[in-house]
């Protein structure tokens, strides 16, 4: 008699699984994420724009308000989410060699498989805060310093990956004994393989990453040849003509041992404001070239004009 009861017996109504305090957690780490993605695309349009960049935002918004619905299907797309956003891009940004981006997807993938793994406990919960913590306040200060006009965690990613080290004082050429003199302070020196793959012809690159400004020298020389200085001069403003969009000719001025070229033009799409040396010397020529965006320009201008005007062509008669 049980048993029949027991057969005709409506059953209950499933219940649906209680979402843990990590899938909750990881829902508004995804959410969080969203408005990063957003605000970046809003100031970098250029280096954040395009369907990929769309669809991670449509992702991350759904599966993000999924999980904190409560509901258990969410779970295992943010889990897939997770891992996968760890393996793919991860791995194409290795194969990038783009190691700052790559450390940077880590420690958003890794915060979200914390807490999703299983049911996360308290000190899961909190070890994928503080990663997620990490990530998010370096990403806030490079988009405010992309506002501001600085950035003071610009020199980290490539001074991580060897492509800068710190440099002031006299900074010495490698294809020829000139030097200049750099502040003693926020300026980094490019590495030459680095520098050679950006420019054949650049000998030495300066810049101060937090305002993304730069001075580059190149030294050349036609043997045989003594080089007019007015006539070099009248040649690099013709090549500025050349290779710029919406050329400016701001002005020229004599400096010691050369002249400066101020000009502006956009390069790529950038509007560039330059401070361009001149320096005819017998057989060689040398440029010592300083440029960045106008705003910048107007901050450093003294710094940059500095640099350029403290040219020696050669090292022992600079002091």
């Amino acid at each position: 008699m049980h048993e029949m009861i027991d057969v005709l017996a409506v059953p209950a109504a499933a219940v649906e699984p209680e979402m843990t305090a990590g899938s909750r957690a990881a829902g508004i780490v995804l959410l969080l994420n969203v408005v990063v993605n957003l605000t970046a695309m809003a100031l970098l349009p250029h280096e954040s724009s395009g369907l990929s960049a769309l669809h991670g935002l449509v992702v991350d918004a759904v599966v993000g308000g999924g999980l904190l619905t409560g509901k258990e299907k969410w779970h295992k797309w943010a889990l897939v989410r997770a891992i996968l956003g760890g393996v793919v891009y991860g791995g194409i940004l290795a194969f990038q060699h783009d190691y700052s981006a790559l450390a940077f997807q880590l420690m958003l993938s890794t915060s979200l498989v914390l807490l999703l793994l299983g049911e996360a406990g308290p000190l899961r919960i909190a070890a994928a805060a503080v990663l997620y913590g990490a990530y998010f306040m370096i990403t806030a200060l490079a988009l405010v310093g992309t506002k501001t006009g600085s950035n003071p965690t610009a020199a980290s990613a490539p001074a991580a990956r060897g492509d800068i080290s710190p440099s002031g004082g006299t900074l010495r050429g490698t294809k020829a004994d000139y030097c200049i003199e750099l502040p003693k302070e926020r300026w980094y020196l490019r590495d030459s393989a680095v520098v050679r793959k950006d420019n054949a012809q650049a000998d030495r690159w300066a810049l101060r990453p937090d305002l993304d400004a730069h001075v580059m020298v190149i030294a050349e020389e036609v043997p045989g040849t003594v080089i007019p200085q007015d006539q070099y001069e009248s040649a690099l403003e013709k090549q500025a003509r050349k290779n710029l969009g919406a050329f400016q000719m701001i002005g020229r001025e004599p400096i010691a041992r050369g002249a400066a070229l101020h000009y502006s033009g956009t390069a790529k799409g950038m509007m560039l404001e330059y401070y361009r040396g001149a320096f005819a010397e017998g057989s060689r020529g040398y440029q010592v070239i300083a440029f960045a965006t106008p705003e910048t320009f107007g901050k450093l201008r003294d710094e940059i004009t500095g640099i350029v005007k403290s040219f020696h062509s050669r090292c022992d008669l600079a002091r």
